[in-house]
């Protein structure tokens, strides 16, 4: 969702990442308090990087006050997909219809091959095109 200031029209560049239901963030009115704040995505492939994040200690820093990650987290990547490949891509992640290769669970369970770098949460979502988060607290 877009962060802002208190006047209901103020959001520009920062967001963040709800990683749960936030029901007193919604609009409920015209006033002040009641604009909510507008969502304008979702995280469809790499949700588990969102909540190693979520899990990092937080306090004061720069110019945000308060609840900064003491480890600073930067996105390296995230792609604007059309709504029917979204919503495509957010059912296939649902039911597990398709790994990160194209390979159905099943085939890829068969396969041994050696763990290395590209086998973690954040090069999966990389390869996905869904959304890429890192920082040396994530990925290392």
């Amino acid at each position: 969702a877009m962060a802002r200031t208190n006047a209901p029209h103020s959001a520009n560049s920062q967001f963040f990442i709800n990683v749960a239901d936030n029901t007193r963030l919604d609009h409920t009115g015209t006033n002040d308090r009641g604009w909510g704040y507008a969502v304008f995505g979702q995280v469809i492939e790499g949700q588990e990087v969102v909540e190693r994040i979520s899990q990092m200690p937080t306090g004061r820093g720069g110019p945000f006050g308060r609840d900064v990650p003491k480890t600073q987290v930067v996105i390296t990547s995230a792609t604007l997909l059309d709504a029917d490949t979204a919503e495509a891509d957010a059912t296939d992640a649902a039911t597990g219809a398709d790994d990160i290769s194209g390979q159905n669970e099943e085939e890829s369970e068969d396969e041994t091959e050696p763990a290395s770098d590209e086998d973690t949460p954040e090069a999966a979502a990389n390869e996905q095109g869904a959304i890429t988060l890192t920082s040396n607290a994530v990925t290392g």
